[in-house]
C-alpha cells in the first residue's frame, strides 16, 4: 500500500489552464474522493496520478518517491475506468488474468500455441489461475468466469473491472467515475461493494465522481475541485456542515442549499429583507453578504416581524419526506423547505406562509463567496 502526494501540480492544454498549481496529500489506506462539476479538472488530475497525462509543472510522489518520470506500468497503480474497458472477445476469466499474464509471462509465453513449449509456463499459469479464482470468489464472479462481457449486466462488468485491478496487487487504486453508467438502484449497491472492498484490502483508493452522494457516503475525506482549483479538503461531515466557500456549500447537499441576499449595517448587524437577524459579524461596515441555510434547517412558522413571508409555488412529495418550493419577498432565488409528509396538511400551491430558521444553522459568506463567522445572540431564532 502507498501514500500519494501531489506537489504543485499544474496542467495546461495550450493557453487553457485545467489545473492550477494544486497540492494534496493522500494517506496510506485512505479513501479520498475528488468531486466537482464537469470540467473542473478532477479526471485530468487522476490521469496525472496514473501517468496517463504529463503535468505542465509539479510532481507526483508515490510512497515518497518522485514518480512523474515513471511510466504508468512502473507506478504499480490500478485504474478502473468509467467504460470498464473489458476485452469483448475474452471470457471473464481471461479479462481478469490479462494483467498477470502481461506481467509474469515472457514474450513467448504470451503466445497461446507457443507457451506450452516454454519451460516454467505451467508453474506460472498455476499461480495465475489460483489468484484469478481467489479474486473471483471474493467478488462473486466464480459462476461467470466462462462468460463474455456481452453476456454480463452493468454491475457484473464493473466487478470484472475491479477484479482485473485487484489481481495486480497495486499499491493504490484509481477510480474514474466507475458507477456513472449504472442505474440508480445498482449504483447504491455497488457503492457498498466498493466500500467493503476497500476495507478488506486496506488499500489507498482515489475516487473521481461528480455525484455528491457517492462522495458523501464512501469517502474518508473529500477534495472539492472547481475550475482547476482545490477549494476545500475535509471529512464528509466537515464539508457539509462547515463549507469555507459558497461554491462548496452550493455543490454539496441535495436539494441545493438556500442562498439569501442580505446586508450588514454600520453596527455589524446582519439584516435580511431590511429586518435584523439576531447575530452580528466583526466587520462593522455596510456590505452585501449571503446567508446560506440547508432545506432541513428552514421551517414554516407563525407570522412575526422577523419571519420571512413567502408563497408556495411547488410541492414535491418524496414518500418519507416532502419539499416546499417557496418564493419569498425581495429575494431572486426560490427557496426549498424540507418537511415531513404529515406537515403538508393545509398547504397547497399558492398558499401564503412565513419562514424561519435558527441563526446557528445559517452560514454567512462575503461578496467573494468566502466564509464569514458570526456571533449569534442567546435567542437567535429568526422568527422569534
Amino acid at each position: 500500500m502507498a501514500s500519494i502526494s501531489l506537489r504543485n501540480i499544474g496542467k495546461s492544454f495550450g493557453q487553457t489552464n485545467v489545473i492550477n498549481r494544486l497540492g494534496l496529500d493522500i494517506a496510506d489506506g485512505e479513501f479520498l474522493t475528488l468531486v466537482g462539476p464537469s470540467g473542473c479538472g478532477k479526471s485530468t488530475l487522476l490521469r496525472i496520478i496514473a501517468g496517463l497525462e504529463t503535468p505542465t509543472e509539479g510532481d507526483v510522489l508515490i510512497d515518497g518517491k518522485a514518480s512523474i518520470k515513471l511510466r504508468p506500468s512502473e507506478r504499480n497503480l490500478a485504474m478502473v475506468f468509467q467504460s470498464y474497458a473489458l476485452y469483448p472477445h475474452l471470457s471473464v476469466y481471461d479479462n481478469i488474468a490479462v494483467p498477470m499474464r502481461m506481467r509474469q509471462f515472457t514474450r513467448w509465453q504470451r503466445i497461446p500455441f507457443v507457451r506450452r513449449l516454454v519451460k516454467g509456463t505451467r508453474s506460472v499459469s498455476q499461480d495465475i489461475d489460483e489468484k484469478v479464482k481467489a479474486v473471483s470468489e471474493k467478488l462473486g464472479l466464480s459462476p461467470l468466469l466462462n462468460r463474455k462481457p456481452g453476456e454480463l449486466s452493468g454491475g457484473q462488468k464493473q466487478r470484472v473491472a475491479l477484479g482485473r485491478a485487484i489481481v495486480r496487487d497495486p499499491v493504490a487504486f484509481l477510480f474514474d467515475e466507475p458507477l456513472s453508467n449504472l442505474d440508480a438502484k445498482l449504483r447504491v449497491h455497488m457503492r457498498s461493494e466498493i466500500i467493503d472492498l476497500q476495507r478488506k484490502l486496506a488499500s489507498t483508493f482515489v475516487y473521481v465522481t461528480h455525484d455528491q452522494a457517492e462522495a458523501m457516503t464512501m469517502s474518508d475525506r473529500i477534495a472539492v475541485m472547481m475550475q482547476g482549483d482545490l477549494i476545500q479538503v475535509g471529512t464528509p461531515e466537515d464539508i457539509y456542515l462547515n463549507p469555507q466557500d459558497l461554491r462548496v456549500a452550493e455543490f454539496i447537499g441535495s436539494p441545493k442549499i438556500n442562498v439569501l441576499s442580505a446586508m450588514t449595517n454600520q453596527f455589524g448587524q446582519v439584516c435580511l429583507n431590511e429586518t435584523p437577524v439576531r447575530f452580528r459579524i466583526a466587520d462593522e461596515s455596510s456590505t452585501e453578504i449571503s446567508i446560506a441555510v440547508r432545506p432541513e434547517s428552514l421551517f414554516v412558522c407563525n407570522p412575526s416581524p422577523a419571519a420571512i413571508p413567502g408563497q408556495i409555488k411547488h410541492i414535491e412529495y418524496m414518500g418519507d419526506q416532502a419539499y416546499l418550493y417557496v418564493d419569498i419577498e425581495k429575494q431572486s432565488q426560490r427557496i426549498i423547505i424540507k418537511v415531513l409528509p404529515t406537515q403538508l396538511a393545509g398547504y397547497e400551491i399558492g398558499s401564503a406562509i412565513h419562514v424561519g430558521f435558527d441563526a446557528k444553522d445559517a452560514l454567512l459568506f462575503d461578496q467573494d463567496g468566502q466564509r464569514i463567522y458570526a456571533t449569534p445572540s442567546p435567542r437567535s431564532v429568526v422568527n422569534a
